[in-house]
C-alpha cells in the first residue's frame, strides 16, 4: 500500500510527464507553423490582421483561457491552504516604521 509520500511522488511524476508532453507538442507546433511564441502572440494581438469577428473570437477564446487557468489556480491554492497549516515564522517581529 502506497503511502501519501509515494502517491505525491507518482502525481508529480504523471504531471512531469504531462508537461513534458505538452512541451514537446508546442515545439513541433510552432516549428510547423515557423513561428515563435512571441511571434504568435504579436499576429494574435495584431487587429489589423484579422477581420472584427475574427478579432473578437481571438480575444473571446483568451478570455476564456485564462479564466480556466485563473480558476484552475485559485482551486490549487484552496488545496494547498487545507492540506499546509499556516506556520509562525520563528516568532520573530520586525518592527517598521
Amino acid at each position: 500500500m502506497y503511502d501519501k509520500r509515494e502517491i505525491v511522488e507518482q502525481k508529480l511524476k504523471e504531471l512531469r510527464d504531462q508537461i513534458e508532453k505538452m512541451e514537446k507538442e508546442n515545439a513541433e507546433l510552432f516549428y510547423n507553423l515557423g513561428i515563435g511564441p512571441h511571434q504568435l502572440e504579436e499576429i494574435l494581438n495584431d487587429s489589423t490582421r484579422h477581420s472584427k469577428e475574427a478579432f473578437d473570437f481571438i480575444q473571446k477564446e483568451r478570455k476564456a483561457l485564462e479564466d480556466i487557468l485563473e480558476n484552475r489556480l485559485q482551486e490549487s491554492r484552496k488545496e494547498l491552504a487545507k492540506e499546509r497549516p499556516r506556520q509562525a515564522i520563528g516568532g520573530h517581529w520586525i518592527l517598521m516604521r
